[in-house]
């Protein structure tokens, strides 16, 4: 009866113990914010640029110099625009770097770094796009690779995935508690050293 109190007492609501939860739930909702921003970014400019490169292409095949460097010259303005906006999203490189890390625990966009068991935040044009585009061109290597399985990620899955958080930042936080009061116990019933006892 006594450790299941213990236990009861251990996992019982407190105020203390959904502070880690939701600084932790905030921090992922501003990641996902990032995540989803980064793939409108990459959908706005990633397709467009894709279509310049066979533009590109086609006219360097036709050998017409003065086309060729316009579109050149478009494609390089659209590209500085994708670097611009996309380095303002991603600034501050410390959340990518903990995205990284705890990849899969939380699902980390493919198209800004494919690894295992990540997920596209970008449609399936844009992924098309992406992994289309000829490596012979000027977008150089981009994509001479084999073309992986288009796994979209899912509301539900990052609702699934906060909530494991959430539950995850409880448990530090009842357990950091637990010992904090243990540890106040046994000061309190400390008995007095000798020291203590002769200055009485």
């Amino acid at each position: 009866m006594q450790t299941e109190e213990k236990r009861g007492a251990f996992i019982a609501f407190e105020w203390k113990k959904i502070v880690l939860p939701i600084v932790l739930i905030l921090f992922f909702s501003y990641q996902i914010y990032v995540f989803y921003s980064a793939s409108n970014v990459i959908e706005k400019h990633l397709c467009t640029a894709h279509e310049l490169s066979r533009k590109i292409e086609a006219f360097r095949e036709q050998n017409n110099t003065e086309q060729l460097n316009q579109t050149i010259s478009e494609w390089q303005l659209e590209a500085e625009e994708f670097k611009y906006s996309l380095k303002k999203l991603t600034g501050s490189r410390w959340i990518i770097r903990v995205s990284q890390i705890i990849n899969p625990f939380f699902p980390f966009p493919c198209e800004l770094s494919p690894r295992k068991y990540c997920r596209y935040y970008i449609s399936r044009e844009s992924f098309d796009c992406m992994y289309n585009i000829n490596a012979n061109s000027v977008l150089g290597s981009l994509s001479e690779v084999s073309k992986p399985e288009y796994k979209k990620i899912s509301p539900f899955l990052l609702v699934f995935h906060l909530i494991i958080i959430f539950i995850v930042g409880y448990l530090i936080s009842a357990i950091v508690l637990f010992i904090f009061r243990k540890d106040k116990i046994k000061r309190r019933h400390k008995p007095p050293t000798t020291r203590d006892s002769k200055s009485e």
